[in-house]
């Protein structure tokens, strides 16, 4: 890529990355716990797991999607649905890996939908930010030794 130039992958917003191995159903991903409403599992789950935590009626729906996309042989899907933990509206987007015998792994990606996104995301990183900095405020007014900031070359 020439200097200055964006890179591709900055134009979008993705949340959560996930892998679901299809012989073993299990579901590994990365995200953003504004998502889901939770920290990111330690251990791989289950795609019906996955699938109860989000809105009752999108879920029947995504099952729906799963089944004819693997039965039509698609290689990809894209779908809508709300988290029921946040509320949050996203939209799943994902790759169906096969071979002769049929789908075998699926990789996708979640980004978040709706207006009101990049508000709720600007504050939950200003509240972040005000956490961190009481933190080091309540850190320096209590140790005992005095706490100074110096540059590179000495200067305080």
């Amino acid at each position: 890529m020439p200097d200055g130039a964006a890179h591709p992958a900055g134009a979008f917003d993705v949340h959560a990355l996930w892998d679901w191995e299809l012989s073993s159903d299990a579901v590994a991903w990365t995200g953003s716990e504004d998502v889901w409403g939770q920290v990111q599992p330690v251990a791989p789950m289950t795609r019906a797991a996955w699938i109860d935590r989000l809105d009752p009626d999108d879920a029947s729906r995504l099952r729906a999607q799963q089944v004819g996309a693997f039965d039509r042989g698609a290689v990809r899907w894209q779908c809508e649905y709300t988290v029921a933990a946040t509320g949050r509206r996203v939209r799943e987007q994902a790759f169906i890996a096969r071979d002769r015998s049929g789908p075998r792994r699926v990789v996708g990606t979640l980004t978040p939908l709706g207006a009101s996104e990049q508000p709720r995301r600007r504050a939950t990183l200003d509240e972040r930010l005000e956490r961190s900095e009481q933190r080091f405020e309540t850190f320096v007014e209590t140790i005992p030794q005095l706490a100074w900031q110096a540059t590179p070359d000495g200067w305080i």
